[in-house]
């Protein structure tokens, strides 16, 4: 009978240590290539402590790859990696169902930086009639945003995230720069973005951002072609680890900077 009850617990044992001792699977990532000034900007903490969740979750191991956005959506789209850090698509978009993605990781918030004599109160889409803005290149908004684009107000995309957008700003040849954070309140991003961006003590966030979006993974439909073993079932098993990272609290932890970077 001793024997019966033990059998359980040396069945999740070896569960267990199979699970450890088995080889990551490696998954191709590509990511967005951020740049300040030309330079190529390091993976920031918030970024290396949440993929790393992941690859412990799924006992997997990134291969990443750093792109413009366009290429890296490009290879995407043709089945030669994961995507990492894009909101969903309308279905009208994606006429043909290319693109697939995971349930939501976090939400990420478009806040409008302006200067401090900026007079022009804005709370919807029509307040942005006739002004200039600054956008970071490949990022989409939501449907009423891309309509308006080019006919109510102009975008000027920038594949520079930082410094030179900043400066322009403050040289008056952008109006409103849009300014992509998953920090909650215009307070928080200040506080933690004035530290390598100190151009934004000259300038001010308005309280309340344009939009907000989802951010998941993304992979496409040609990436479930037979032979392709790296995306077998891997947005299910994303599903799952997002799943337990929100139940547990770890996912908002990571988001919320709480953790030292791994």
């Amino acid at each position: 009978m001793r024997l019966f009850r033990l059998l359980p617990l040396a069945v999740l044992f070896f569960s267990l240590a199979a699970h450890a001792g088995s080889v990551p699977r490696t998954i191709p990532l590509l990511l967005r290539e951020q740049t300040d000034e030309g330079k190529v900007k390091t993976m920031s903490c918030f970024k290396k402590n949440l993929l790393a969740y992941f690859e412990r979750e799924m006992n997997i191991r990134f291969a990443v790859q750093y792109l413009p956005f366009r290429r890296a959506e490009q290879l995407m789209l043709k089945g030669e990696g994961l995507l990492w850090g894009m909101p969903a698509i309308p279905p009208e978009e994606d006429p043909g169902k290319e693109y697939l993605f995971s349930e939501p990781v976090y939400k990420s918030y478009a806040w409008m930086v302006v200067r401090k004599n900026f007079n022009t109160r804005i709370e919807s889409i029509n307040d942005l009639k006739g002004l200039k803005l600054s956008t970071f290149y490949g990022v989409s908004y939501s449907p009423e945003f891309e309509q308006q684009r080019g006919k109510l107000f102009t975008v000027e995309e920038e594949p520079d995230s930082g410094h030179s957008r900043l400066n322009k700003l403050l040289i008056g040849r952008v109006d409103v720069l849009l300014m992509h954070s998953r920090h909650t309140t215009a307070e928080a991003l200040m506080k933690s973005s004035s530290k390598y961006l100190p151009e934004l003590n000259q300038l001010e966030i308005l309280p309340h951002p344009l939009q907000e979006m989802q951010i998941r993974f993304a992979l496409g439909r040609k990436a479930l072609q037979p032979g392709n073993d790296w995306s077998r079932d891997l947005l299910a098993d994303l599903n799952r680890a997002i799943a337990r990272g929100q139940k547990t609290g770890a996912i908002q932890r990571i988001v919320s900077d709480s953790q030292p970077c791994s």
